[in-house]
């Protein structure tokens, strides 16, 4: 085990404080290992360089897959060394194997705080307030000063997409570097990119729920609505009305309600919704 302050061994009891909660204050590079792995003593070195250059702006979460089987299960721990990185709360990277120390960083710098992120949060609270102009400008600032800044090259592309320009968003999205495009924040931009196009010239909200109050069984307005809650972060309510198409006609539009349950399942990830929603889809398709 390391002496460097800012790597911890976390086991099943302490995996909720050590990883989860702390990775609010920082990101938690979880490294499950096993003693008998040789590959996983050519990373140790790595982290721990990694640990101490980083002084508390990283921190190092060392599950022994040994001692903690139960941990290794829950996290689907097939194959060691493999790396988890935390942040707000939950898992947004994962590697795979001995890595190179530039890597590491290329992956950990996406979630480090920096000294641009207060224009970042400045550029938010404008979205906020509804000034997405001014919010676009500013993170174009923040990103053409400090392309490391990956969280706000991510944050531009939701704000392109609040604005109603799922194009811009679309264009800028695909500008970026793969691995940037292809992070787990990435990903999920896409598949939420997929639902801003195609909400874009439906009829208003309000339009079609006057139209589902006279016909219900509108499916195709059911549809045009459940994207646009989809869109807007109204994600329940899309669910509901998507499973309602596809307990009237699985078939509908070659399949339309599935197909975007299923990409509402990739956008949220997993969670009691995903898992409510997944089974009521089994149990109306069979």
């Amino acid at each position: 085990m390391s002496n460097s302050p800012y790597i911890v061994n976390v086991t099943l009891a302490n995996f909720q404080t050590e990883v989860v909660e702390r990775s609010f204050q920082a990101p938690v590079l979880v490294d499950f290992w096993a003693e008998w792995c040789g590959p996983c003593k050519m990373v140790l070195p790595v982290l721990e360089r990694l640990a101490d250059s980083y002084a508390g702006a990283v921190r190092i979460a060392k599950v022994n897959t040994e001692e903690e089987r139960q941990l290794a299960s829950q996290f689907g721990i097939r194959s060691i060394p493999t790396l988890h990185v935390y942040h707000q709360g939950r898992k947004v990277e994962e590697m795979m194997g001995a890595q190179p120390e530039s890597a590491f960083r290329a992956v950990l710098d996406r979630y480090v705080t920096r000294a641009s992120d207060a224009l970042r949060e400045q550029a938010l609270a404008m979205a906020d307030a509804g000034d997405m102009d001014g919010a676009i400008a500013l993170l174009r600032q923040v990103v053409g000063e400090d392309p490391g800044n990956h969280a706000a090259a991510l944050d531009l592309v939701r704000v392109h997409i609040a604005a109603g320009d799922p194009a811009t968003a679309k264009a800028q999205l695909e500008a970026y570097p793969p691995a940037l495009r292809d992070s787990e924040d990435g990903a999920a931009l896409a598949r939420e990119l997929q639902f801003a196009a195609a909400a874009q010239g439906a009829p208003g909200k309000a339009s079609l729920e006057a139209r589902l109050a006279e016909t219900p069984d509108d499916l195709h307005a059911r549809l045009q609505l459940a994207v646009l809650q989809a869109a807007g972060g109204e994600h329940e309510s899309a669910l509901e009305n998507l499973l309602f198409v596809l307990k009237r006609d699985p078939e509908f539009e070659e399949g339309a309600a599935r197909r975007n349950m299923i990409a509402l399942f990739d956008l949220l990830g997993g969670g009691e919704l995903v898992s409510r929603y997944r089974r009521a889809m089994f149990t109306a398709l069979h």
